[in-house]
């Protein structure tokens, strides 16, 4: 699901998908914008809004705690050690 789509969502639902409030969202975008403006743009640019690369970030980070309760211990133990 892309920002468009997300963006009419109602509020408890967003949080859902997200993980974060509406609200939240549009302060981090807000404050990734300003460090993008402030970055030195090399190569080709993104496909993707800053909304859906925000958006796809935080449903991956979501997954991955969800994830996180299943793994095996030595697979923690092997994830801290690479860092």
């Amino acid at each position: 699901m892309k920002y468009k789509q997300a963006k009419q969502l109602k509020r408890a639902d967003f949080k859902r998908y997200v993980g974060v409030h509406t609200e939240t969202f549009e302060k981090m975008v807000e404050v990734v914008q300003k460090q993008e403006k402030k970055k030195i743009k090399e190569g080709r640019s993104s496909e993707l809004i800053l909304e859906d690369q925000i958006l796809m970030t935080l449903q991956h980070l979501k997954e991955d705690r969800q994830l996180e309760s299943r793994r095996s211990p030595f697979v923690k133990i092997r994830l801290m050690i690479s860092g």
